[in-house]
């Protein structure tokens, strides 16, 4: 074998073999589809790092399938960043900051529940509603009987089941709450 044919040889493998490394999107979205998130997070980091926004993106919701604080941390973290980019994400930010305890957060995702557009005003109410009863001293006292009766009415059962929750929690504020749970209870 000639020099030239072994170099050519040589350097072909050595592009293959780094090409197989190279982060790959649709790699880091299998990878995270399938349960690997070490797999994903090695794909899909690089490239949110560079600011690919559906890797930001991609990979906030493979840290927010975690359960830990730091990994909730680096969804948020990520949420953020493409926030910037793209409102879309900003309910799933808001359910995130949801699952924090801390006031400031709480505020944060009321912001960005109440920036919601027409279409996603169905399901970011009963998310409302469970960020008051999460926060009692959030509530707008004037608003959280409509809003509490606009979840109820829902045709969706996650979202009555919201309603179930308020109601039974807050059952003692007013009299109508217990009317209202007993009308859906039946």
């Amino acid at each position: 074998m000639t020099k030239s044919l072994t170099f050519t040889l040589l350097a072909s493998l050595m592009c293959q073999a780094y090409a197989i490394e190279l982060p790959d999107l649709a790699r880091g979205i299998a990878a995270s589809q399938r349960g690997d998130l070490n797999a994903a997070i090695a794909d899909l980091r690089p490239l949110a790092e560079r600011g690919y926004l559906d890797a930001q993106i991609a990979l906030a919701k493979v840290y927010a399938k975690r359960l830990d604080p730091a990994s909730t941390a680096a969804a948020i973290r990520w949420y953020r960043i493409a926030l910037a980019q793209d409102t879309r994400v900003r309910l799933p930010l808001a359910r995130l900051l949801m699952r924090t305890p801390s006031q400031a957060n709480a505020l944060e995702a009321k912001a960005l529940i109440e920036s919601a557009n027409d279409q996603e005003r169905a399901m970011v109410e009963a998310m409302l509603l469970k960020l008051y009863r999460t926060y009692p001293n959030l509530v707008d006292t004037r608003d959280a009987p409509q809003l509490a009766a606009r979840v109820a009415q829902s045709p969706l059962i996650e979202q009555r089941r919201e309603a179930i929750t308020w109601y039974r929690q807050n059952e003692t504020v007013l009299p109508e709450y217990s009317r209202a749970l007993e009308a859906l209870c039946t």
